[in-house]
């Protein structure tokens, strides 16, 4: 073989390791972000997103933990996100699949307005921990400077100092991180 073929032979490699590749990515359904409308807020981490092809998604709001419904504030955080969101055009930056269109994600109202600063300004939601990973440096200095702010403030749980996060809230109730919840 000459090394002309050699050369072409090694391109049709290249190509179709590249077009093997670009298959295999979109088989995963590894969209990075969907814009859409929210169909459902199901508690004050979690809503339901119709995308522009109509497929709904679960989705739960990356980098923060908001009251469990039946804990204290839980209600309040649940009817503080639907007025953010409830019927709104939406962009949902995907950070986890957890399964076929359930996801944890960054949920924004435009390019800018983080639904979650609210939230956590307002003292309805906690940064989470166990998703720090997910979260962008720069996003997470934002969450834990909201956070600092409702403390200091005293805003939402924060005024009540027997006030203690979802995760425990749940380990203490014996319940799941999304249980459930999403099926409502």
């Amino acid at each position: 073989m000459s090394g002309t073929q050699e050369a072409s032979q090694t391109m049709i490699h290249v190509r179709s390791g590249i077009a093997a590749l670009a298959t295999v990515l979109c088989l995963c359904g590894c969209t990075k972000r969907f814009d859409g409308k929210i169909e459902k807020v199901v508690d004050g981490d979690s809503l339901v997103a119709v995308d522009e092809d109509g497929e709904r998604w679960r989705v739960r709001l990356g980098g923060i933990d908001a009251p469990e419904v039946g804990q204290p504030f839980g209600d309040v955080a649940t009817t503080r996100l639907g007025a953010l969101v409830s019927g709104r055009e939406v962009r949902v930056r995907i950070l986890e699949k957890r399964g076929t269109r359930i996801v944890v994600g960054k949920v924004t109202i435009g390019d800018e307005d983080d639904v979650v600063i609210p939230l956590l300004q307002e003292g309805l939601a906690w940064v989470y921990p166990a998703q720090a990973d997910l979260v962008s440096g720069g996003d997470s200095e934002r969450y834990v400077g909201a956070q600092d702010q409702a403390r200091a403030n005293g805003r939402g749980f924060w005024r009540d100092p027997e006030s203690r996060p979802p995760w425990e809230f749940r380990r203490l109730k014996d319940l799941r991180p999304g249980a459930d919840k999403l099926k409502r």
